[in-house]
């Protein structure tokens, strides 16, 4: 599943393993650590991810709302009567 072939047995991630995760690039992995809030570790110049942190911080990023939102309350009023 992961980029080293075998996950980590405390599940500990690097970037490539996070971008993975999230779908992303290993830049973009960078721009949400620095701007966006990912937790992370740093060890000296090495910078790691807890497995169940990152999946936490999906969590919390997860939103209904924009264009659809509104469609979603009409949906519910239609449905109530």
């Amino acid at each position: 599943m992961f980029s080293h072939g075998k996950e980590n047995e405390h599940g500990v991630l690097n970037k490539k393993d996070v971008a993975e995760l999230l779908g992303c690039s290993v830049r973009q992995v960078d721009i949400l650590r620095a701007n966006g809030g990912l937790p992370f570790y740093r060890f000296g110049n090495l910078v790691r991810f807890s497995r169940e942190s990152v999946r936490e911080w999906m969590r919390a990023q997860e939103r209904v709302g924009g264009c659809c939102a509104s469609l979603v309350r009409e949906d519910a009023k239609e449905v109530r009567g």
